[in-house]
């Protein structure tokens, strides 16, 4: 009986052992889980903060303490709400576009940025747009400070959105936002900047036609522009000049050419070109330029860059005057040759105007460009057939020519030897309409133009002659944007950046 005992406490020590050790097992395995999900946790918080010690050495590298770091990507709109923010912080913060940075870093030191392990809205930046995801890294434009918008939760159970997040001991920033504030010395600086500066503008998305109508441009066919056929979206742009109202920018020439026809191309045609620029490239939300902040490209416009660059001294209308005067099919008459044609030779565009049956020469000035509010296309305006007929015409001569040659390049100063003159006159590129009317008056009969630059000459194309000829040239356009000062950066040097 004894030895039957002995067995059966054997058997139950044993179970009693399994239970326990089944315990312990299981109060082992608590703190492991525990430990595994903090060990995620840590090195998430790991790799954060080598995302941010990549990105701040990256920029370190590209930008100079006293550089403007506006073009390190778009402006960012979003809430910063519940991001402890860096006292030294300005209100710019812009999201940070990772391929571009890393272009810049590769140029200045022929080596490419490591990768992100966050920030993939970073890496997804679109022209003209920014990304909807808040799965970005942002940077403050003075203490340049940089933040992940959506945040890391620590094994505190703290959401942290920078590292070092506790700002107290952090002395202010030495930095400075660079260059001019915008003013009297930003414009100088700008005008007078001699170098071809180009600067990143993108029309805002827009599903809107511009329709020329055969019966408002001389029976030409019609014609729908568009911002795909136009190439709105990848034309460069460039610093022209700069006045009170902003910087003014002006593309390449668009990518399809407009065709302007007879009497009804004179008319209208600035009214057109103007439609053009105004439906299909403004972008007020991403640039602050709405539709009046926007026009074709037009004399006046290449007058003020000339002198902005020239100098107070320099004389844009003398200086083209005699360089057209020196053209031999002027006969050294511009702006002052006057011809009086006789019944056979009197026909002219509706829009050249009457006084009673003749001509009015006085609504042909030199900078014949302006286009009435309230202006309204006129329909079926033929030269031979529609157009006004005078008893006599007289007219004045307003065609300027400026030859693409070392004596017109002398005349138009470093406007002419460089920057954006350089560009605007080159021979090799191509040839476009300037929203400017003139007249060109031969012995025999005057030419009704619109000005053009032609294989880097300043000139005109004929649309229609008081004998009755016309003509249909068909050239690209060049579009002008004003961007608000308020939009701007303006180094010392006249260097601008889009804000």
């Amino acid at each position: 009986m004894q030895k039957n005992n002995k067995k059966n406490n054997e058997k139950g020590i044993t179970l009693v052992v399994l239970v326990i050790t089944i315990v312990i097992l299981g109060l082992i395995s608590i703190p492991t889980a525990i430990n595994i999900s903090n060990i995620i946790k840590v090195n998430d918080i790991s790799l954060f903060k080598d995302d941010l010690n990549i990105l701040s050495e990256t920029v370190s590298q590209v930008y100079a303490q006293t550089d403007s770091i506006s073009d390190i990507g778009p402006i960012y709109n979003g809430s910063m709400q519940n991001i402890p923010i860096n006292p030294n912080d300005n209100n710019t913060y812009y999201i940070i576009n990772a391929h571009e940075l890393n272009n810049k870093i590769y140029a200045k030191t022929g080596t490419y940025m490591l990768s992100l392990s966050y920030g993939t809205g970073n890496y997804e930046i679109q022209p003209g747009s920014t990304p909807s995801s808040n799965d970005i890294y942002i940077i403050n434009e003075q203490s340049r400070t940089i933040y992940y918008v959506k945040g890391f939760e620590n094994s505190n159970g703290e959401t942290i959105y920078s590292y070092p997040q506790n700002y107290t001991n952090i002395e202010v920033a030495s930095y400075v936002a660079p260059g001019l504030p915008w003013g009297d010395q930003a414009i100088s600086a700008i005008n007078s900047h001699s170098g071809l500066q180009e600067v990143e503008y993108k029309p805002a998305v827009t599903s809107t036609q511009v329709v020329i109508p055969s019966d408002k441009n001389g029976g030409a066919t019609e014609q729908t522009f568009t911002q795909a056929n136009l190439g709105t979206q990848s034309l460069k742009w460039y610093v022209l000049s700069a006045d009170e109202n902003g910087v003014n920018l002006v593309s390449q020439p668009t990518r399809t050419t407009v065709e302007f026809k007879d009497a009804g191309g004179y008319d209208n045609g600035l009214y057109y070109l103007n439609e053009i620029s105004t439906k299909l490239f403004a972008n007020e939300s991403g640039y602050g330029v709405d539709s009046s902040r926007v026009h074709a490209l037009n004399l006046s416009d290449i007058k003020k860059a000339a002198e902005g660059m020239n100098g107070s001294s320099y004389n844009w209308d003398t200086e083209m005057v005699q360089a057209s005067r020196e053209d031999t099919y002027n006969d050294g008459q511009v702006g002052t040759k006057t011809y009086t044609y006789t019944p056979s030779n009197t026909k002219f565009p509706q829009i050249y105007g009457t006084e009673g049956n003749v001509a009015k020469s006085t609504n042909n000035p030199m900078y014949d460009e302006e286009v009435p509010s309230n202006y309204e296309p006129i329909s079926g305006d033929l030269i031979n057939s529609t157009s006004k007929t005078a008893s006599t015409l007289t007219v004045n001569q307003t065609y300027l020519y400026s030859g693409n040659n070392e004596t017109t390049k002398t005349r138009l100063g470093d406007f002419g030897s460089s920057g954006i003159g350089g560009e605007l006159f080159n021979s090799s590129g191509t040839n476009y309409w300037l929203a400017s009317r003139c007249v060109y008056a031969f012995s025999n009969d005057a030419e009704f133009d619109l000005r053009r630059v032609y294989s880097g000459y300043l000139g005109s194309g004929r649309l229609c002659a008081s004998d009755g000829n016309r003509s249909n040239p068909s050239h690209a356009c060049r579009v002008v944007v004003s961007i608000p000062g308020s939009r701007v950066n303006v180094a010392n040097d006249g260097t601008v950046s889009l804000k």
